[in-house]
């Protein structure tokens, strides 16, 4: 388990090299809007575009090995957790 902190820039949330074959696990800890991008679209990751998590939001990411990487952002101000448990 960790914790990342999302920044108003692309964050890689989890490298392509530590996915494994586990499923994946996360949850917006924070107070805004995170948006997620796997693989090729985290070169075009902006705020309102991607997968839309909300505060307290959970999604699952079974067979991750399908994704190159996971990356975040927020449009907010400061940082805002995600956290990330791989099962």
């Amino acid at each position: 388990m960790l914790n990342v902190a999302i920044t108003t820039s692309v964050t890689e949330v989890l490298p392509a090299a530590n996915r494994g074959a586990q499923d994946i696990v996360v949850q917006n800890q924070s107070d805004v809007t995170l948006w997620l991008a796997f693989g090729a679209n985290c070169a075009t990751l902006a705020a309102g575009l991607g997968l839309k998590l909300e505060p307290g939001d959970i999604y699952v990411i079974d067979r991750p090995t399908s994704h190159r990487r996971i990356c975040a952002i927020h449009e907010d101000t400061g940082d805002k957790t995600l956290h990330v448990q791989l099962v």
